[in-house]
């Protein structure tokens, strides 16, 4: 699988966590929302950097 491929999957689910975060933060906490938001923001910060990271590491092989 070509690496433009594997960003834009990523890309793609990214957002898709992003949301999933935000839904479970509103369900899990509905009286405290802004720590739950912030806690939903802080996982996908972590998230998006590990896989950042670990696509950093894949070789470009466009060519």
């Amino acid at each position: 699988m070509k690496k433009m491929y594997i960003e834009i999957i990523t890309a793609v689910a990214s957002v898709a966590v992003f949301i999933m975060l935000i839904i479970a933060a509103q369900l899990i906490m509905p009286a405290s929302t802004g720590y739950g938001y912030t806690a939903a923001l802080l996982i996908f910060v972590i998230i998006m950097g590990i896989a950042g990271f670990k696509l950093a590491e894949i070789p470009d092989k466009s060519k």
